[in-house]
């Protein structure tokens, strides 16, 4: 009944380098392309068409859908489901209604089955898509950009602070697609539905549309690991700044109220002394530093030579690109966008994070 598994074999490579930046978290994997638009009943009711994929080890999947047409008169929904035929998703016709591509939730799975459905009865000549790559999580190690050698960043719930822990609820973890791999970057909200992250991670409209927005990831109070809550980006916010490194992004009305994550606040005070960062490095779910984490440099170039930063040496990851920056009373005093440079003596050993009053004072003059 099930048609021919499509099994791939996923070599991942984990190449060393200095600069912080997005995370390779996965990559996109090319398939036998398919190009769906022929329908006939496969005997699971009103299932017109399936097809199942395997990709075995994967931490992850997603799927994308492209050259979407639909002037057929009927009414369906594409059903995911997993290894023991649970539904991952349903995926109404209103969700691709005017779009000529789509990319599906993540699914933590090494394996989907996708069925496409007839919801009223009605024949869906006349509808078509081709599916032609994934995005698949291999399940590589985490690439270490520490100082010292090992990472001191733990698990929220271990600070056993009821406050990081509310602050750490805003936070989140961005998923991207782009090119040949996939990428992780952080972000944070600093409104009701306004995220901010850095502008290397999202720095247009097309990688805005394709991105995941992912709060909750993480080890909760219960030491339970949490898939998260998946939200989709709805547009830029602004454009894009390159100076101050960040792009302000409106989140999407998911399944479960935005407003249940809190938001944060931009300081209007330069940073000093000790820190402590939040952040998703190297994708992985969500930490803290808190050791030897203090502003280093009070003020710093950036890569354009634009005095707008200040150099820390808190530990991160790539993947940890637009974390907030917190001081000792819990202020957002910085973005943090640049890890150590190797090959500039200058900042061998430091990070880079943006002053978050030069970005408070831009938002606000927008």
């Amino acid at each position: 009944m099930r048609a021919s598994f499509i099994v791939l074999s996923i070599v991942l490579a984990f190449l060393s380098h200095a600069q912080a930046s997005s995370f390779e978290d996965g990559r996109l994997v090319p398939i036998s392309p398919i190009t769906v638009n022929k329908f006939h009943a496969v005997g699971i009711g009103d299932v017109v068409w399936e097809r199942e994929f395997s990709f075995p080890g994967a931490g992850f999947v997603r799927f994308r859908l492209d050259d979407i047409s639909d002037t057929s008169q009927g009414n369906y929904r594409l059903v995911v489901r997993d290894i023991d035929h649970n539904v991952l998703a349903l995926i109404d016709s209103a969700a691709l209604e005017g779009e000529s591509v789509y990319w599906s939730d993540l699914f933590y799975t090494d394996y989907v089955l996708i069925q496409l459905e007839k919801t009223d009865g009605q024949p869906l000549f006349g509808l078509s898509f081709a599916m032609r790559e994934f995005v698949v999580e291999g399940g590589g190690r985490i690439k270490l950009e520490s100082h010292d050698g090992s990472p001191v960043w733990v698990d929220v719930y271990k600070t056993h602070s009821d406050e990081i822990w509310k602050l750490s609820r805003s936070i989140a973890k961005l998923s991207i697609p782009q090119d040949k791999k996939n990428r992780a970057c952080s972000g944070f909200l600093i409104g009701s539905n306004r995220l901010i992250t850095n502008q290397h991670c999202v720095e247009n409209k097309e990688q805005c549309k394709a991105m995941l927005i992912i709060f909750g990831y993480e080890f909760d109070r219960r030491v339970a690991r949490q898939p998260g809550v998946q939200y989709r980006c709805a547009g830029l916010l602004s454009t894009p700044n390159k100076a101050l490194d960040f792009t302000t992004l409106e989140v999407e009305q998911g399944n479960r109220d935005i407003s249940e994550w809190g938001q944060l606040e931009l300081s209007t005070e330069p940073a000093s002394g000790k820190l402590f960062i939040i952040q998703h490095p190297g994708g992985d779910l969500k930490k803290v530093v808190q050791t030897d984490c203090e502003v280093t440099t009070r003020d710093a170039r950036n890569r354009r030579g634009e005095q707008n930063d200040f150099g820390h040496k808190c530990d991160t990851e790539d993947g940890s690109s637009g974390s907030p920056v917190f001081d000792s009373m819990h202020r957002v005093v910085g973005l943090h966008h640049l890890g150590w440079e190797k090959d500039i003596p200058r900042w061998s050993n430091e990070n880079r994070a943006v002053h978050a009053h030069r970005i408070r004072a831009n938002i606000d003059g927008q």
